[in-house]
């Protein structure tokens, strides 16, 4: 049995520069997370509000989200490396409410994360209010690794799970748009 949390955590999965990190710059109103085309987001990254803007690396991270340590002790110290929170002092759009966890782009090829990615997604997601999920329509919208991390997020609770098209006013065509739509579907 958990204790109640007195903030909302919405996850947020998608293969790297679907605008996970830009989302969440955006909702902040702040530019917390990094953002560029490489592959910024590698670990887990907690962007939550304070009194104080403040970044806190590894096992201070667990310290603040202690319902999640048993979780992830199982994938060892490069899991706990690759942990990270932002504080933000922004009082925007209800942030106070919110504790948003962006998720490590997901990349296929011979990219290799520091721990299993997509079990430690799916671990997370256990503990997670809301995922939303971001295609991108111009990028790597259904790379495997991506749509595997999203078949297995299926066979929990789907009504948690929420999609958006990503970057869709930078499609060129409004064909290109609809069939990215019927592909992810």
């Amino acid at each position: 049995c958990l204790a109640p949390r007195r903030k909302l955590h919405v996850m947020i999965v998608g293969n790297h520069s679907a605008g996970k990190s830009s989302y969440i710059n955006w909702y902040i109103g702040e530019h917390v997370q990094r953002t560029a085309v490489a592959i910024e987001t590698q670990g887990f990254t907690f962007c939550t509000s304070g009194k104080k803007r403040d970044t806190l690396k590894g096992q201070a991270t667990m310290q603040l989200f202690t319902h999640l340590q048993q979780t992830l002790e199982k994938f060892g110290t490069k899991m706990y490396n690759a942990l990270q929170t932002e504080v933000s002092t922004s009082k925007e759009r209800c942030f106070s409410l919110i504790t948003f966890i962006d998720t490590p782009g997901l990349v296929d090829g011979s990219f290799q994360y520091p721990f299993p990615v997509e079990d430690a997604i799916l671990a997370v997601a256990k503990h997670t209010d809301l995922i939303y999920i971001f295609f991108d329509p111009i990028g790597q919208a259904l790379c495997d690794r991506t749509m595997k991390v999203i078949e297995r997020l299926n066979q929990e609770p789907a009504e948690k799970l929420r999609y958006f098209l990503s970057k869709a006013d930078t499609v060129p065509h409004e064909r290109d748009a609809q069939t990215a739509v019927v592909q992810i579907t």
